[in-house]
C-alpha cells in the first residue's frame, strides 16, 4: 500500500484534514514493538497496513478492468477481476490484457 495515494483520495473525498493527519501519522513512520513474557522487542518501523475495510475499498475503488467482457467483484478486503475463456478465443491475448491492468 502506498500511503500517499490513500491520503490523496481522502483529500479528494473532502475528509476532515484533522482525520487525514491522523491517518498520515498512523501510516507513515510508525514504529511497533511486541512484548512477550515481559521481554520487549526492539522498535521496528512499520510501513504497511490499511486500518479498515472502508479505507481499503476507497484505496482500490479505481481498480477496474479495461476489458468490457470482464467483471470486477469487490469485497471490503479483497478484489477480483473475473472473465471467462472460450475455446475459440486466444488465451495469450487475455494474458496480455491482464498484464496491462
Amino acid at each position: 500500500m502506498q500511503p500517499h495515494i490513500l491520503l490523496q483520495k481522502l483529500k479528494h473525498e473532502r475528509v476532515n484534514p484533522f482525520i487525514i493527519g491522523w491517518f498520515h501519522s498512523f501510516l507513515i513512520n510508525r514504529t511497533q514493538q511486541v512484548k512477550v513474557n515481559n521481554v520487549l522487542s526492539e522498535a521496528r518501523l512499520s510501513r504497511t497496513g490499511v486500518s479498515s475495510p472502508v479505507l481499503f475499498t476507497l484505496y482500490t475503488n479505481d481498480c477496474t478492468s479495461s476489458c468490457p467482457e470482464n467483471y470486477t467483484v469487490k469485497f471490503s478486503d479483497d478484489s477480483a477481476i473475473l472473465g471467462s475463456l472460450h475455446k475459440d478465443r486466444n488465451p495469450s491475448g487475455v494474458t496480455l490484457k491482464l498484464r496491462g491492468l
